[in-house]
């Protein structure tokens, strides 16, 4: 019978009660509900893997944790640290190819979900702008453009241009 592991109540150690079987099946459940099984070759324990799962959901986007990370290489060791742990256990997920009509049909959806949330956001931006604007604000900053055009001074309307001599009449 396989040992079961509560990670909320794991301690990082693994107790096996068959001492003679060293090579005891190990299961954890992750916190989405997951079961794990621990190959039997495997050495790392119940709470490294819940550690390495952690810390592979935050590699990429967690910010704190990538600034402790200033060492040189040391983005690539904790990768490898990670999937060293990662690759002695199973999670009972499917392991077969894909067909072209399933790549396909999840690229559409893919492509349709990002095309409406886009849709989405540039509505609520363009909402946003409708909401804020505020037509003696714009007429103001008309005004103020206009008068640091040079406009104001007259150049345009004397009929002549800026740095060009005028001509004799």
């Amino acid at each position: 019978m396989p040992q079961q592991i509560d990670p909320a109540n794991h301690n990082g150690e693994v107790d096996m009660t068959d001492k003679s079987d060293a090579r005891q099946s190990v299961k954890v459940t992750g916190p989405n509900g997951v079961t794990w099984t621990r190959h039997p070759d495997g050495t790392s324990s119940g709470a490294q893997l819940l550690e390495a799962l952690s810390i592979f959901t935050r590699m990429n986007t967690d910010v704190p944790l990538l600034w402790n990370w200033w060492e040189e290489d040391r983005y690539q060791r904790e990768h490898d640290r990670v999937w060293a742990v990662l690759t002695e256990w199973d999670n009972g997920a499917s392991q077969r190819e894909s067909t072209n009509e399933e790549l396909e049909a999840f690229q559409r959806r893919w492509n349709e979900e990002h095309k409406k949330a886009a849709e989405e956001e540039h509505q609520r931006r363009a909402d946003l702008v409708a909401r804020s604007y505020n037509k003696e604000r714009a007429s103001a900053r008309l005004q103020l453009s206009f008068r640091s055009s040079g406009h104001a001074r007259g150049v345009a309307s004397r009929g002549r241009m800026p740095g060009r001599e005028e001509e004799g009449l």
